[in-house]
């Protein structure tokens, strides 16, 4: 394990451990006997280990929408589009949709049924190495005429 520690007058300590970065930008709060410092910028390193960061991915769910339910059942299919979504490493493992928390489905793209109202959806996005970065997109469906 390496261990780089960074003094000023601000305390910044770095800590280098196998496929792990946490950087510490602020002053440690002292409780007893305990100190808790508390990280602000966490990277994971790419998996060969090559000592270059993995840059975290950025997610993009899109534009929001406003749809008609064009056959009045209550319900319009959206084919919800993650593809502006980019990774500085070009390594994006995995797309994953919700509401709240329900998993939607997975895909750079995903064809859903939403009933008429207002849809939250988060797009999560991985890298190779388990960095992720969310986007929401809200989707109205409205009453057909």
């Amino acid at each position: 394990m390496k261990k780089v520690l960074i003094m000023s007058r601000s305390l910044k300590i770095i800590f280098l451990v196998p496929f792990l970065l946490i950087i510490f930008l602020s002053s440690p709060t002292f409780s007893g006997e305990e100190i808790v410092i508390t990280p602000v910028i966490t990277y994971l390193l790419d998996s060969n280990d090559d000592g270059e960061l993995e840059e975290p991915p950025v997610a993009n769910a899109g534009p929001d929408q406003t749809v008609t339910d064009t056959d009045n059942n209550g319900s319009e299919s959206i084919t919800l589009d993650g593809s502006a979504s980019s990774d500085p490493d070009n390594d994006i493992a995995s797309y994953e949709w919700f509401e709240g928390q329900q998993s939607l489905g997975t895909g750079v793209t995903l064809e859903v049924d939403l009933a008429v109202g207002t849809h939250s959806l988060t797009l999560v996005v991985t890298d190779s190495v388990g960095n992720t970065d969310q986007d929401t997109v809200i989707i109205t469906v409205t009453a057909g005429p």
